[in-house]
């Protein structure tokens, strides 16, 4: 994936991503091609192969956006506790954007999703968190990345037919110990 400071290819690259959210309100993400895409966007196979591998780097790319998007609304916000200020807060974030929930029915979604989300969850944790065991806090990052991204899809998958405050409260009960014991 590019990640130079062109403004053309940055432009390109986000006429790419805005087509690939307008042909996700149209079709599943597996039956969206490189072609199709290019055409939506106005833009060459030769410019989108420039710029990115493949479909699946235009959604990093997006994912990207959001979850530093999602970071800074968290830096922005007051803390309280976990449940409500952490968890919360990811499911309203993820609730006020429908096309995440068309791309978590994609297949292999999931590991994109927690990668990402892992990695942004560190670049949180470590700016309030100087810890001495930064590698068993990594562990405990990919931890709770893959179980709310999993809760997320799972979620979405079935019309976010919980509140976010359900959610928060069965996910605090777990972390906490509560919820199984």
């Amino acid at each position: 994936m590019y990640l130079g400071t062109n403004p053309t290819a940055l432009k390109s690259q986000n006429a790419l991503k805005d087509a690939l959210l307008a042909l996700l309100e149209e079709k599943p993400y597996h039956k969206i091609s490189v072609k199709e895409l290019c055409g939506k966007a106005d833009v060459s196979r030769q410019t989108f192969y420039q710029l990115f591998d493949g479909t699946g780097d235009v959604v990093r790319f997006y994912l990207n956006g959001v979850f530093k998007t999602f970071l800074d609304e968290m830096r922005g916000r007051r803390k309280t506790d976990l449940k409500d200020f952490f968890i919360g807060f990811y499911f309203e974030f993820f609730s006020a954007r429908p096309e995440i929930a068309a791309l978590c029915q994609a297949p292999d979604m999931g590991g994109l999703l927690t990668e990402l989300f892992a990695g942004y969850l560190v670049k949180y944790h470590n700016e309030f968190h100087k810890e001495e065991n930064e590698r068993l806090n990594e562990y405990a990052h990919v931890f709770l990345a893959g179980a709310m991204t999993q809760t997320l899809i799972y979620w979405m998958k079935n019309g976010m037919d919980a509140k976010t405050q359900e959610l928060s409260s069965v996910i605090g009960n777990i972390l906490n110990g509560k919820h199984f014991g």
